[in-house]
């Protein structure tokens, strides 16, 4: 998973990407990263639990001094979900086109976990999440046809599961190889089928964010296809609706 470009900022209805030291960042770290981010939009903060278990209270059979339980190290710890009551509908476009494939399918894996482990950081009892599986088709393809075949799915709407995120991340584990689409990248539709989410599900007052994982420009070329279009400000019709919407968009580049 790649993550070029500077710290993250508050951008609504533009492209947000994160920093790391190096270009590659593990799927945990980047999930912990994000979580981060999301949680602090919504006003709130992670909180982090020792896993070492405490020391027993002392008995009549246990010698005077017993060995120390030793200090918590940053290893020692996991993450709580983010504690925040403040609503937030979330919206995971996962790129199957097939410049990401790899014969493993270890890119497509990393997706998916890396969707998952966020998923596991949401703050459960306020949070809604959908998932989007897109690729994209030949020039000749309508949008309809392309649904049709297959290439751009939505997996779950924010509805589905509603604030169920344990049914949410056992759908997404369930994915595999099997899911996988191939074919061309239309970024520009997937996020129309993200903007149908908000605009059919979502009420006004609950915070959105979407967040993309893809693996580089969309295809066909001058298709109607990119979401950054120079003769309109690098802003498709599509992300000004998004924009318009205060949508936050986090983008992740996977294997470039």
């Amino acid at each position: 998973v790649a993550s070029p470009g500077s710290p993250p900022t508050r951008n609504h209805g533009v492209p947000t990407s994160f920093p790391s030291p190096s270009p590659i960042m593990a799927v945990e770290d980047l999930a912990d990263s994000i979580g981060d981010f999301i949680c602090a939009e919504l006003d709130s903060s992670r909180v982090y639990l020792p896993t070492i278990e405490p020391s027993p209270m002392p008995t009549a059979e246990i010698v005077p001094f017993p060995e120390p339980t030793p200090s918590p190290t940053l290893e020692s710890y996991i993450f709580k979900q983010c504690s925040s009551e403040n609503e937030l509908d979330i919206v995971f476009m996962v790129d199957s086109s097939g410049s990401v494939y790899d014969a493993e399918y270890n890119n497509w894996q990393a997706e998916l976990d890396l969707v998952d482990d966020i998923v596991n950081s949401l703050p459960s009892a306020s949070s809604r999440a959908s998932l989007i599986n897109f690729s994209g088709c030949g020039a000749s393809f309508s949008l309809t046809e392309c649904q049709e075949m297959g290439r751009m799915t939505t997996e779950f709407n924010l509805d589905t599961y509603g604030n169920d995120l344990a049914s949410v991340s056992s759908k997404i584990e369930a994915m595999d190889a099997a899911d996988f689409n191939g074919g061309f990248t239309w970024t520009d539709e997937a996020l129309g089928l993200a903007l149908n989410q908000f605009n059919t599900y979502s009420d006004s007052d609950k915070g959105k964010i979407i967040v993309l994982l893809t693996d580089g420009e969309p295809f066909p070329y001058d298709e109607g296809h990119e979401p950054c279009i120079t003769s309109t400000n690098y802003e498709s019709a599509t992300l000004a609706a998004l924009n318009e919407l205060n949508v936050d968009i986090i983008t992740i580049g996977i294997d470039i």
